[in-house]
């Protein structure tokens, strides 16, 4: 799926939402860059309620220690609702969702405000078992090598809570 700046909002959304949404046992998310809406928030927090596994892969240490922050910040708001967060061996620019390993996502899209409301991204969207199969043993491996994030551990400072309620104001629902 492709897409231009206004159907993508519409379009890249409702793929994510219909998907979340479908889930009955889990969904497996890997991105670099977590600023997440607060719809996909509230979708995965109705699939929690629901009993199903979320787990969010993002990279111990991005391109940015700006963007560490904000994505411990997210991280941990996102632990707090029942979701598994790992934190990455390296910096990974994938940018994946599986659900059930039955239907995959691998594209451009990060889950932050620009994906989804401002970049033109593509991605493709498929239920081919050969390739969730392949993505399912990639993300076993990336999995194995990663971390669990330090939730009882981490503090947001009080800057990175300000950080985050001004890029909220960049969302658009």
């Amino acid at each position: 799926m492709e897409s231009g700046v206004r159907e993508k909002f519409l379009g890249l959304r409702a793929h994510y939402e219909k998907n979340i949404d479908a889930a009955e046992k889990s969904i497996f998310l890997v991105t670099p860059y977590l600023i997440p809406h607060p719809w996909l928030v509230s979708h995965i927090h109705r699939a929690i309620t629901r009993g199903v596994n979320v787990t969010i892969m993002i990279p111990e240490k991005t391109d940015y220690a700006f963007i560490d922050r904000i994505n411990y910040y997210f991280a941990h708001q996102f632990e707090k609702i029942g979701v598994h967060c790992l934190l990455g061996n390296h910096m990974n620019h994938a940018k994946i969702m599986l659900v059930d390993e039955r239907v995959g996502t691998m594209g451009s899209q990060n889950l932050d405000i620009l994906s989804f409301n401002w970049n033109v991204e593509s991605g493709i969207f498929f239920e081919n078992k050969d390739m969730i199969k392949k993505i399912s043993v990639i993300l076993k491996k990336w999995t194995a090598e990663s971390r669990e994030f330090p939730h009882q551990n981490y503090e947001p400072r009080w800057y990175d809570i300000v950080v985050a309620h001004i890029l909220r104001i960049f969302m658009r629902t």
